[in-house]
């Protein structure tokens, strides 16, 4: 006998699921193409940027124990207290530093901290060649720029409340910073002193990619 005819709607109603089917499967692939170009996209925007942003000269960053053992013992009339140092990595950039905390008998504290800026040293060049100075004073204290040991140095103090800042770049890579509290802005020039300047500028180009 023969076969039954299979009703019109159960063929129709087939083909239909089976274009629906082949159109989400097609949707999803598309969907995760274009995830994957987004993210090759993002990936060599971001290297570009990491890129840029180092500049010229590639190295990796010093090792922080290496930092960490530049930190002085002990500063004028302050025992340290702490040495510590971390390595960092993200978005395609390293970065290594180390940073000291000493105390006084008086309770005034300083902070040191040397840090390997190589990942950005490309913004540092650009910053470089831009004129620029700052120079204000008011009532509560001052800001300025200065040259110590031959190398450009900001400062900030705070007459009230006793708190400084200063702000040193050595050979376009490492980033000292010193802040205290209790303390008058000799006693950071001091701190900055301690620190051989000459041994970060004979590393300039240590490890190099």
């Amino acid at each position: 006998p023969a076969a039954p005819a299979e009703p019109a709607g159960s063929s129709a109603t087939a083909a239909s699921e089976g274009n629906a089917g082949s159109a989400g499967a097609g949707a999803a692939a598309n969907s995760e193409a274009s995830a994957q170009d987004v993210g090759q996209a993002v990936g060599g925007l971001m290297a570009a940027l990491g890129g840029a942003m180092g500049g010229k000269n590639r190295v990796t960053p010093v090792d922080f124990q290496t930092l960490k053992g530049m930190l002085p013992a002990a500063l004028p009339g302050m025992a340290r207290t702490n040495a510590s140092g971390e390595a960092k990595q993200g978005l395609g950039m390293q970065a290594t530093n180390a940073k000291g905390t000493y105390k006084g008998a008086d309770g005034s504290t300083v902070e040191l901290s040397i840090a390997d800026a190589s990942a950005v040293s490309g913004l540092m060049e650009m910053a470089e060649s831009l004129p620029q100075t700052t120079n204000s004073e008011s009532d509560s204290g001052y800001e300025k720029d200065v040259m110590l040991g031959g190398h450009k140095v900001h400062e900030k103090y705070d007459t009230h409340s006793h708190h400084g800042e200063l702000q040193a770049l050595v050979a376009k890579r490492f980033a000292i910073e010193v802040t205290g509290d209790g303390v008058d802005m000799s006693t950071l020039e001091s701190a900055l002193s301690t620190v051989d300047l000459g041994k970060l500028e004979s590393m300039k180009d240590a490890n190099p990619k």
